[in-house]
């Protein structure tokens, strides 16, 4: 007579057995049916895309321009100062996307030495306030030759403004007058164009 102790602790053993095979295949086909199975999917973007395309934008407008270290910070905090204010009144009557951008033109011609008001009315006189622009970002004509495109109108506001400063203002060229032969050299009136908004910016 077989000893019942061995019996029952084979049919323990061969119960285990079967047990974690079952179990085992369960648990694939459930892994295969939140992972693979189409229907289950969810079509939804993980959460943390939209912290990814964050950054991306981010990592966009802080874009080193001219090679230079600095970077470019799109400001958080309203318009504020009489020059600020002035621009963001003109600008945003006339529905120019360059409204969004009035903190880093102060900023840009702060920096570079150049006159509040005049990238936005150069802007005014070659595209109509950024609404005509020559390529991407581009509302100023700049290396127009060149199909010359900006990655965001941050990197254009401190380009035109560090080039405006470098190669007009900080040679003597500091009116529309005295920048129209080198800036536009076919135009005859540029100049008055640019002088009218000067005064309509101030004045806004």
């Amino acid at each position: 007579m077989p000893n019942i102790s061995k019996v029952f602790a084979k049919f323990i053993g061969a119960s285990f057995l079967i047990f974690f095979i079952t179990f085992g295949l369960l648990n694939n086909d459930l892994k295969f049916e939140l992972i693979d199975n189409p229907f289950t999917k969810s079509n939804s973007k993980p959460q943390s895309s939209a912290l990814l395309i964050e950054k991306d934008i981010v990592k966009t407008e802080s874009k080193s321009v001219l090679g230079s270290s600095d970077s470019i910070e799109i400001s958080k905090r309203e318009p504020s100062t009489p020059e600020e204010l002035k621009l963001y009144r003109f600008l945003t009557e006339i529905n120019s996307p360059l409204s969004d951008y009035v903190i880093e033109i102060v900023d840009s011609a702060d920096r570079h030495g150049i006159p509040y008001n005049i990238v936005v009315a150069i802007s005014m006189m070659e595209s109509s306030g950024c609404k005509k622009n020559f390529a991407a970002h581009n509302c100023w004509g700049w290396a127009v030759h060149y199909d010359k495109a900006f990655n965001s109108y941050p990197e254009a506001i401190e380009t035109v403004s560090a080039g405006l400063g470098q190669y007009y203002y900080g040679i003597g060229l500091d009116t529309p007058s005295k920048i129209m032969p080198k800036y536009c050299p076919p135009c005859t009136t540029w100049d008055q164009t640019v002088n009218y908004y000067l005064a309509r910016i101030d004045n806004s």
